[in-house]
């Protein structure tokens, strides 16, 4: 199985590095794994209490937040996002290790790690079309973003097999209990697609006010790079910043990570 050529090289640099996107109330959390298939409590999602005032944090002050331990469907999380209002932690489960489809989990906010796992819901299974079986090379799931204000979770979907399968989807989460502790309503969020067929590649996705950033690799071309383009699906992703071009090797290195300001870009 293989997720798509350059995946070996983009693996190399996830497995073991935690994604820390997500602070509220003094809380950070973060997603990690170790790359191999046993339960473990290092296939988790943990979290650390701050004082809040920069005071030092004492190393193995992490407690776990669910773990393979107790939700043993996990397999790789990459990434989390926290929003307090719904009463909900979002985690990406890319399954680098497995040919199944990756999934982006919702989970209660509060509770003891046991109670956290019972309350899990899958809110999106990323399709994996027939070709990509065909093929061995499957499609991968690589960022998350959450806009807190509208409750929205954007997620950057890249298929090298199958062009029409990569996008940027958006999952408004106010539509479903599913994704909101407090909700009444039933089934999964809505999903909105955009730029299908049209995303750079995998790799981390920011929001700003009007904007999504993608630190793209593109897997296909070599190309390696800050990609920009409307949130909203009505224009067109353009290069910022290239790190490789036409370059399979690398060489220059990866666009690894990106952050935006929202209030004044």
């Amino acid at each position: 199985m293989r997720r798509f050529p350059l995946f070996a090289s983009f693996l190399a640099l996830a497995v073991f590095v935690p994604k820390v996107p997500a602070q509220t109330s003094n809380r950070l959390w973060f997603a990690s794994y170790n790359g191999q298939p046993t339960p473990t409590s290092d296939v988790s999602v943990q979290d650390l209490l701050t004082a809040g005032n920069g005071a030092f944090l004492a190393s193995g002050s992490a407690a776990v937040f669910v773990a393979q331990t107790n939700f043993a469907s996990f397999n790789s999380p990459y990434d989390v996002a926290v929003d307090p209002a719904m009463g909900k932690v979002y985690v990406l489960d890319n399954n680098v290790q497995a040919a199944t489809p990756e999934y982006i989990y919702s989970f209660n906010l509060a509770g003891t790690p046991p109670q956290i796992a019972a309350s899990v819901r899958v809110i999106y299974a990323m399709p994996v079309p027939a070709a990509d079986v065909t093929a061995g090379v499957y499609p991968l799931l690589s960022g998350l973003a959450l806009d807190v204000s509208n409750h929205f979770l954007y997620f950057n979907q890249t298929d090298v097999t199958t062009a029409t399968n990569s996008c940027i989807g958006r999952l408004d989460l106010a539509t479903s209990s599913a994704s909101d502790i407090h909700s009444t309503l039933s089934g999964n969020p809505t999903v909105h697609d955009y730029y299908a067929g049209h995303t750079p590649g995998q790799g981390p996705i920011a929001l700003g006010k009007t904007n999504i950033y993608v630190g793209a690799i593109n897997g296909r071309a070599g190309n390696s790079g800050l990609y920009c383009a409307p949130r909203d699906g009505s224009g067109s992703f353009s290069e910022l910043v290239a790190v490789s071009t036409s370059d399979t090797a690398f060489t220059n290195g990866f666009a690894g990570g990106v952050a935006d300001d929202p209030p004044d870009h």
